[in-house]
């Protein structure tokens, strides 16, 4: 089948998609076939697999593939966000072996993908959730506090915008960064006008049972303290 090699062709009259996208494993992997529409742009070939997707047709695909590129792929074939991920949450075995907290960040490259996966449930989905929580929960609180200042635009804070919501407790790293920037706003270095959602979600989710020495340390230094130099 010249389509399946890259060749533009079109369909007879009274030819159906259905019979091309049914014989499309037979020439090549649906994988491949994925990822390849994007440069090809193949008016037959983007409707065929939007077919196969919709139908979830498709034998062979690698999900470290696809989803590096999901966005070009689900743009240039024509389906939804939530009919692509369900798509390609069959091929749910082996998660571990393929999507691990060392590659998470080479699978899912624009943090912003997370919006995605926190707001659809499913086998992958909540896979990607549970190795991105793990990866993050290993970034270093000095690499954190490092970044504040690109808050908007750094990783793993874009990444926690999303993840919070699929957070059931803060992460160590995340609960002694809360605490530096609690300490910021006190010694002012931590504007409040604006704070940025992505600190106060985390300040707001702090366990006040693990932030009590801070408190202290709070009022002794900027509270008290400053009260005595006044005097």
């Amino acid at each position: 089948m010249q389509l399946a090699h890259g060749h533009s062709v079109s369909l007879i009259e009274g030819g159906d998609i259905k019979y091309v996208a049914e014989l499309m494993d037979y020439y090549v992997d649906h994988g491949d076939l994925l990822v390849n529409s994007v440069g090809w742009n193949i008016p037959l070939l983007n409707e065929t697999l939007q077919y196969m997707v919709n139908h979830k047709l498709g034998y062979k695909l690698l999900l470290s593939d696809i989803l590096p590129q999901f966005e070009d792929i689900k743009n240039r074939i024509g389906v939804t966000d939530e009919v692509f991920i369900e798509h390609l949450a069959e091929w749910n075995t082996d998660l571990d072996k393929y999507i691990t907290k060392n590659n998470i960040k080479d699978v899912i490259p624009d943090a912003s993908f997370y919006d995605l996966t926190t707001k659809i449930s499913n086998v992958l989905t909540d896979h990607i959730n549970k190795i991105a929580f793990e990866a993050l929960s290993e970034i270093s609180v000095d690499t954190l506090y490092a970044q504040r200042t690109a808050h908007t635009s750094y990783y793993w804070f874009v990444a926690i915008k999303h993840l919070l919501a699929k957070i059931k407790s803060l992460p160590d790293n995340l609960t002694e960064f809360g605490k530096k920037i609690l300490m910021d706003i006190a010694s002012g270095t931590q504007s409040l006008n604006p704070f940025p959602n992505c600190f106060k979600n985390i300040v707001e989710r702090l366990d006040k049972r693990k932030i009590k020495s801070t408190v202290t340390d709070i009022r002794n230094d900027f509270c008290i303290g400053k009260r005595l130099s006044m005097q």
